[in-house]
């Protein structure tokens, strides 16, 4: 038997060529390969990487001393898996008595890669930072 897997120099490619074989004292016979098509592949998202960039300006404003101003940036990222929520949370205080806080959550639509986010951002005064029970007075309207 003599097999020709290509054809005038061609490599045998298995979509669209031919087998050709001959049996001794028979007549050349073919055989044409088919192949299925290929089942595409889902592309997926089963984690992603959220960037938070931005800025905050928070204020202490004194009826009898001079204001206190604090100016900076809000850096940071959280990986965030399908199917959970992730959260990123971020706080500062200025004037030993003025806070500002934020409170993201977000997921991943493995199907999409959409994140969605969702959260809150407050400030507060109160007699000394850290503190957002009743005695810090919620300033975030």
């Amino acid at each position: 038997m003599t097999l020709n897997t290509g054809t005038n120099g061609v490599p045998f490619n298995a979509t669209t060529s031919k087998i050709e074989f001959v049996l001794s004292g028979a007549p050349m016979r073919s055989l044409t390969v088919v192949q299925p098509a290929p089942k595409p592949v889902p592309v997926t998202y089963p984690k992603r990487t959220l960037r938070i960039e931005g800025t905050f300006d928070l204020n202490d404003d004194e009826l009898v001393a001079s204001d206190e101003d604090k100016h900076g940036k809000i850096s940071g990222s959280v990986q965030v898996a399908a199917g959970t929520s992730s959260a990123f949370k971020w706080g500062d205080c200025v004037g030993d008595e003025v806070q500002g806080y934020l409170d993201l959550n977000a997921s991943v639509n493995e199907v999409t890669g959409e994140i969605a986010v969702s959260g809150t951002a407050r400030y507060y005064e109160g007699t000394k930072c850290g503190t957002t029970n009743s005695t810090a007075a919620d300033r975030s309207t």
